[in-house]
């Protein structure tokens, strides 16, 4: 018995499967990535800002110029500690959720270019903070200001009322850019 030959066309067959199974995979793996960022993202925003929110609202409350809250006077300084939050949880889950979805797909994508792997991750990071900020910042803005008990974001104070203060020019808002108030500094921050 004599070995079987094979012509060029039929290596060119057989090869071609293979490239398209190795594109899918890939294509199969970034997705994957991609959803589980998306969910382990959201669940760790939500765990993070309900633990460290009374934390966040001590800190803003000690940073306030002519503060009446002190660090001798705990009960005080974390009285209330919770107002605000529901604009961060509304906000930070989907934006924790995309920041890691683009972050973990991003650096799917990159991982066959031959990039150092410290390179890879920052590009990642990179690529990500700026749709994680655009969903985030506004919940920042109106957290910090409920957090601070700045005039018109005091307790009582809706969410739907302070993103409408914080929008309207009648009232002295800015509009939907004072939403956005920190964008650039708080995605410069993040490195």
């Amino acid at each position: 018995n004599s070995a079987p030959s094979t012509t060029a066309s039929e290596v060119t067959t057989e090869i071609s499967p293979t490239f398209h199974v190795s594109r899918d995979a890939k294509k199969v793996e970034q997705l994957e990535e991609t959803i589980s960022g998306f969910f382990s993202g959201g669940a760790l925003t939500v765990t993070k800002t309900v633990v460290k929110y009374p934390l966040d609202s001590a800190s803003v409350r000690l940073q306030m110029p002519n503060t009446k809250y002190s660090i001798t006077n705990l009960p005080e300084l974390f009285n209330g500690s919770y107002r605000g939050i529901t604009a961060p949880l509304l906000s930070n889950i989907p934006a924790g959720a995309v920041f890691f979805a683009v972050k973990d797909a991003v650096k799917t994508s990159l991982k066959d270019q031959g990039m150092a792997k410290w390179m890879t991750t920052s590009l990642a990071v990179l690529a990500a903070q700026g749709p994680y900020w655009l969903l985030r910042n506004p919940s920042e803005v109106i957290k910090t200001r409920q957090q601070a008990g700045v005039e018109g974001y005091g307790e009582g104070t809706t969410i739907v009322d302070a993103f409408n203060l914080a929008t309207d020019k009648e009232r002295g808002g800015g509009g939907l850019g004072e939403l956005y108030k920190g964008y650039w500094e708080n995605i410069i921050y993040a490195y």
